[in-house]
């Protein structure tokens, strides 16, 4: 064998993984993992030696790791799940196998971490289950070339089909399409199902919030929508000797409908009076978790708090759940149970809304905007060696770039890696987000060794970014 050697690998299924979600938090939960095991991946090429080529990622969230990254701790997902191109230059005694192996330790050693914070007392009839979904869910492919020109290997290899997924019997997980839910009752039980997940639901506070009544989930959306009370202490031994680390996640994540509702928020925050903003907050409070989306930064929230001047009605109100500033909302017997405090708030509602009709005239709106964007023409020009690194420097600096501006903008990122971005925003601000995105993206080209369809210089890289 020579002693060059390339390799590329890929990590899925990517959309069962990510797209099958029932809150944002889900959907941004999908993505962070998914980059997180594609940097164990990555680091775990580069303790044996290996150098990656295509494309770069950001070495600090790599640090991270294994505690040593010296930047603010990554709250969204940047790592892409799959190395394209040559991926990495590897050693002649490189082996593909533990990279493998990295990944699935780091995985189950995640999920049991999430079992012995909630589950543990849960039997060995879902411990059976768990152990089966955990441990064959991720299809994970890997070429080990001699060429770095063969860059079509990793996809001739996917066509190989070879992962299937387990037979799995009994009443059907809420989140992930065709998984067995947990309590495993084999036909659907209503009372069977309700006595297992409220008595989950009753064992902490932050469990009560983190499931809703009547939601069964397996094992992967378990973990999915849990790992955060973990990740900040969670370590795990790893094949050749080194250990993985996670740390502090933020696991408040803005609902859709608090999203839609900024706008109107804001000018509620500015402009209520005092008593009737305070009556909303005690009869909502009384209805639902009013913690839910205290520490999410929404920059136009906060500018209005600011603006006001702080204080602890205004903090309770930015964190009240965002379905009760929605009278459809309060209306629904399954959303909330409790329908003469419902419509308490419903009616404290109407007084929130009348109290600022001159400056906001119309009640929140229940429309929100998510920005999906990505790169155009990259694909026929990512296998061309010479245009390899202008693309991987001009993607690393656009990605560090993407969570300022939609933070500016008051959205909130779920992802931002290579090319790619998804985002919630207010409706009023999608499009300004997108424009300034676009911008970001071209500058990085210019500046990285590329240039833009609209430049008239010839350089190296033809890319815009569309939305």
């Amino acid at each position: 064998m020579n002693e060059e050697q390339y390799f590329h690998f890929t990590l899925g299924p990517v959309q069962s993984f990510v797209a099958q979600a029932r809150r944002t938090r889900d959907f941004w939960a999908g993505s962070f993992l998914l980059s997180y095991l594609s940097a164990v991946a990555i680091k775990a090429v580069k303790k044996q030696g290996g150098t990656l080529l295509f494309p770069q990622v950001d070495e600090d969230y790599l640090q991270w790791l294994e505690q040593k990254g010296v930047q603010q701790a990554p709250q969204q997902g940047c790592i892409p799940n799959r190395f394209k191109g040559g991926v990495a230059k590897v050693p002649e005694d490189f082996d593909p196998e533990r990279i493998e192996q990295s990944v699935k330790q780091c995985w189950q050693g995640l999920a049991q971490a999430v079992w012995l914070h909630d589950l543990a007392d849960c039997g060995a009839q879902s411990r059976k289950i768990w152990d089966r979904q955990i441990s064959e869910f991720w299809e994970i492919s890997w070429v080990l070339s001699e060429s770095i020109e063969k860059s079509n290997l990793l996809d001739r290899r996917k066509n190989w089909r070879s992962y299937l997924p387990p037979e799995e019997p009994g009443v059907k997980c809420m989140m992930m399409d065709g998984w067995q839910e947990l309590s495993g009752i084999k036909s659907p039980n209503a009372k069977g199902l309700k006595n297992f997940w409220e008595t989950l639901r009753r064992q902490s506070r932050s469990l009560n919030n983190d499931l809703r009544e009547g939601e069964y989930l397996c094992a992967i959306a378990f973990v999915k929508r849990r790992f955060a009370h973990v990740f900040a202490d969670f370590k795990q031994e790893l094949e050749g000797g080194w250990s993985v680390h996670g740390w502090k996640v933020n696991p408040s994540v803005p609902s859709v409908s608090y999203m839609a509702a900024v706008p109107w928020l804001a000018s509620v925050i500015e402009h209520a009076p005092e008593k009737t903003l305070s009556q909303f907050c005690h009869s909502a409070g009384k209805l639902t978790d009013k913690y839910g989306h205290s520490t999410t930064p929404i920059k136009r929230i906060n500018q209005a708090i600011n603006n006001k001047g702080y204080s602890k009605q205004l903090w309770d109100f930015k964190s009240l759940d965002g379905d009760v500033f929605f009278e459809m909302s309060l209306d629904n017997k399954n959303r909330h149970a409790d329908q003469k405090q419902a419509q308490q708030v419903k009616k404290d509602l109407k007084a929130l809304v009348a109290s600022v009709k001159a400056v906001s005239p119309a009640p929140a709106s229940p429309f929100y905007a998510v920005l999906m964007m990505d790169g155009d023409s990259l694909g026929s020009q990512m296998s061309d060696r010479n245009k390899q690194q202008a693309i991987s420097l001009s993607l690393n600096d656009f990605t560090r770039r993407v969570d300022g501006i939609v933070k500016d903008h008051s959205g909130f990122l779920i992802y931002a890696g290579g090319d790619d971005v998804l985002a919630l925003l207010p409706l009023d601000a999608a499009l300004q987000c997108a424009a300034a995105l676009r911008q970001q993206y071209l500058d990085s080209f210019r500046q990285n060794g590329g240039y833009s369809v609209d430049d008239k210089p010839a350089g190296t890289v033809k890319s815009t970014l569309s939305g």
